[in-house]
């Protein structure tokens, strides 16, 4: 398996660093394989969209899906630079633990995270930690905003995760408190994702009005309060205004809610 992997990854790079399509022949040179397992290989690499094969030459080059993840990445460095000051401004502010996370597949992942800031050496960013969107605050803050089709095939899922006694499950209840976040402009989470564990987390938008990410604040639930005007919401509202306009957004450019 690992083999197989070096292969394609090596094939991938072949791609990259040539200057015309490549045909079977060449693959299994580079490779030093036989024609029919570099094939096996670069058909494998064309379900997945990171190759396009020319039906009528036999050839291969770079697909669609590897211009995408260029896309993703290029976008997620400059969102997570524009936005670190910020993050480090409201985890200085708050005293609890500050993520910035975007939406991928029904979860968020989180691009950057600081840990509350009363040690001596201050946050630390952390990127790439994984949690089910349905039951954090900035996972629901990005569900709250996809499109229709989306929420259907997330919530589909049936029964979902019960990961504590305050996990939300129900569609209808998911699909209300989604409804809420657009309403009051901000998300909630108390203990569904880890016990006596709450958060609140706001959206990010791009300059086209789009929600991007989300910018949340992490807090024991003896310390959590979700009230409009509590100082935890004001001010992780504020920073993802501030995020949003270092991203280009103006509010004449809303984008409307889904939900």
């Amino acid at each position: 398996m690992i083999r197989i992997l070096e292969h394609a990854f090596t094939l991938l790079e072949s791609l990259v660093n040539t200057d015309h399509p490549l045909d079977t022949q060449e693959a299994a040179a580079v490779l030093d394989i036989s024609e029919p397992e570099a094939e096996r290989i670069l058909a494998t690499l064309v379900r997945q969209g990171y190759a396009a094969r020319d039906p009528q030459r036999g050839t291969y080059v770079l697909g669609s899906r590897c211009f995408e993840l260029a896309g993703l990445a290029r976008g997620t460095r400059d969102l997570r630079t524009a936005a670190l000051p910020y993050l480090v401004e409201l985890s200085h502010g708050v005293h609890e633990t500050v993520h910035l996370g975007i939406y991928h597949a029904s979860d968020v992942v989180y691009i950057a995270q600081l840990e509350r800031s009363d040690t001596a050496d201050g946050p630390i960013a952390h990127i790439g930690v994984r949690a089910p969107g349905f039951c954090v605050s900035v996972g629901r803050v990005l569900l709250a905003y996809q499109p229709p089709y989306e929420l259907d095939r997330v919530l589909s899922t049936q029964p979902l995760p019960q990961y504590t006694s305050d996990t939300v499950t129900n569609r209808d209840a998911l699909l209300a408190e989604l409804a809420d976040t657009c309403r009051r402009g901000y998300a909630i989470n108390r203990g569904s994702w880890r016990e006596g564990v709450c958060g609140v987390a706001a959206p990010v938008r791009d300059h086209s009005g789009a929600v991007v990410a989300g910018v949340g604040c992490c807090v024991p639930l003896d310390r959590f309060d979700d009230a409009p005007d509590a100082p935890l919401v004001t001010a992780t509202r504020s920073t993802a205004v501030q995020i949003s306009a270092a991203l280009g957004y103006r509010p004449l450019a809303v984008a409307q809610p889904t939900v």
